[in-house]
């Protein structure tokens, strides 16, 4: 084994809160990108970042945290494959890739 138990599990919660982090990003840039409202950016920022969800499910071994934001990326990414067609293929292969 590489690092034991314990180690292991800080390592795994502490990746889970970063990717949660970059999720939240991610949807308040996609409610940007949809609506082009700033003020709908900050908002939807503030409202995943304080929700519950986050804070309190991402310290534990959870599949279902990371299965959120995964679907978050996943769904980002497909829009920018609408969005950007000079990047379909990159772009829909991200979203498979989250999505899987």
């Amino acid at each position: 084994m590489l690092f034991s138990q314990a180690i292991s599990y800080s390592i795994f919660v502490f990746f889970q809160i970063i990717f949660d982090t970059l999720a939240c990003y991610i949807l308040s840039k996609l409610a940007f990108q949809l609506t082009k409202s700033k003020l709908l950016f900050i908002i939807t920022f503030i409202m995943s970042v304080s929700n519950t969800y986050y804070s309190v499910y991402s310290i534990w071994l959870l599949s279902e945290s990371i299965w959120t934001s995964s679907i978050i990326f996943s769904v980002y990414y497909f829009y920018q494959a609408i969005l950007y067609p000079s990047n379909k293929n990159k772009s829909l292969l991200l979203s498979g890739f989250f999505i899987t």
